[in-house]
């Protein structure tokens, strides 16, 4: 089913599927209530916002056996098989072959490198993975998180499917003190050269620096080089002291709303503008306020995304 017809650019194409829904879940409106929740919650963060005409929206239908979703202790019959890993992990599994199946489903107007698929699981117990293949195609996949913000149901679809999936960015908050070994930056540097990860750097040269566009303009004068991220507390630098990929929080700092901008007008067909960029841009500040008053709670850091490298 199309929820949402895109009246800029070439069309994009976002596929929302809801995995542990039987059909008297669907019946009685949960499925649906969850996907157009999830679907709202994607675009209600700044550049999505904004770009929101670009896109087209689809819900698949997929009915399972069971109820729910399965974790170390219950197997439950789900259409796409998707799983908590562990009792205390927040990370999950499904099968991609059946996901990308049904994504297929819809008309779509590219093919899947060029796709965003969402899958939300009928759960509450906060977890969520995001699969980023080298060629484009993603898989993000959200329960229906009932805790409170910024780990909520939002923060969940806004940092998995909108922050890793369609953006391709970098988790920047840290794991522990130490340095990033040579090996992940190689790693990093990989992914970046296919267009990934550009919202952290392993420079902290201005004049270097991924972001070295917004240091030296005086309309993003609070974009800096802050030491951290990417799992590292060293070697390893973001554009601003918090954001999205830091804790949830309903914000994107600035160079991450560059590289989603950049990737929307890639898709759409259309000239990326630094100066249109700047004319559309909008700095959401009253989550940053409130962030002032949140206390991270290590236990419910998101997992890194897996990637995946297409030979």
């Amino acid at each position: 089913m199309k929820v949402q017809n895109s009246t800029a650019g070439d069309g994009i194409d976002l596929v929302f599927l809801g995995d542990g829904y039987t059909i008297e879940d669907v019946v009685a409106g949960k499925f649906n209530d969850n996907l157009y929740e999830a679907i709202d919650h994607f675009f209600d963060i700044e550049p999505y916002r904004a770009y929101r005409n670009y896109f087209d929206v689809y819900i698949v239908y997929a009915f399972s056996e069971d109820s729910g979703i399965s974790d170390i202790e219950t197997t439950k019959k789900t259409k796409f098989s998707a799983k908590y890993e562990s009792a205390t992990s927040t990370r999950m599994s499904i099968d991609h072959t059946a996901v990308f199946e049904y994504a297929e489903k819809a008309p779509l107007s590219a093919d899947l490198t060029e796709t965003q698929i969402t899958v939300i699981t009928n759960s509450f117990r906060y977890a969520g993975t995001n699969w980023s293949y080298s060629d484009g195609m993603s898989i993000s996949v959200v329960p229906v998180s009932n805790l409170s913000y910024p780990n909520d149901f939002r923060g969940l679809v806004q940092h998995e499917a909108g922050g890793h999936g369609f953006g391709q960015l970098a988790d920047e908050y840290t794991e522990n003190g130490s340095t990033i070994p040579e090996s992940d930056k190689e790693e990093l540097q990989k992914w970046q050269a296919w267009g990934f990860f550009e919202n952290v750097d392993i420079t902290n040269r201005p004049e270097d620096v991924l972001w070295k566009h917004l240091i030296n303009d005086p309309a993003y004068s609070y974009v800096g080089i802050h030491e951290g991220g990417y799992y590292y507390a060293k070697g390893v630098w973001r554009s601003e002291p918090v954001s999205l990929m830091t804790d949830n929080i309903r914000y994107i700092n600035a160079q991450g709303r560059d590289q989603i901008v950049k990737r929307i007008k890639q898709l759409a067909g259309e000239t990326y503008s630094y100066e249109e960029f700047k004319r559309k841009d909008v700095r959401e500040t009253q989550a940053l306020t409130r962030s002032v008053t949140i206390t991270t709670d290590e236990s419910l850091k998101l997992p890194s995304p897996i990637l995946i490298e297409v030979k």
